[in-house]
């Protein structure tokens, strides 16, 4: 199987790659929001806020299906989780708001943080039932 740095190696730069959004009605943003999926699922390039700025890799962990074919799921290349994220949004918009206080940060920090509670509950259910690191439903 391949590494993800060798995904990375071997994306494409073209911008008809990107996802695009519009960011319909929002002055002072650009027009376009776009994220790049290198590798569905597991690698995203994220775009920075400058029209030339860096743009920023987000790897999610990779597991695949062991080779005795028992369900077992085994890391293929190690990142981070959908947990870690929102968590780091709901930091970040907790952090903006204490700044510039919005009813639409706390929307959003009380949306993340019920994203989150569904996650930790469908790990939790998985673990009851036996079922959790495996392709077992």
């Amino acid at each position: 199987m391949c590494s993800i740095a060798h995904l990375l190696g071997a994306r494409s730069a073209n911008k008809d790659d990107r996802r695009s959004q519009p960011l319909a009605g929002v002055r002072g943003t650009r027009a376009i929001a776009t994220m790049k999926t290198v590798v569905p699922g597991y690698v995203y390039e994220l775009a920075s806020h400058k029209p030339n700025g860096v743009a920023q890799v987000l790897e999610f962990v990779h597991k695949v299906e062991n080779a005795v074919g028992d369900g077992t799921l085994e890391e293929v290349d190690d990142g981070t989780t959908s947990e870690e994220v929102i968590m780091v949004l709901m930091d970040r918009l907790t952090f903006l708001n204490a700044k510039l206080p919005s009813a639409h940060n706390t929307r959003a920090i009380f949306n993340l943080r019920r994203a989150l509670d569904e996650l930790h509950a469908r790990t939790a259910d998985r673990v009851k039932r036996g079922v959790e690191g495996t392709t077992k439903r």
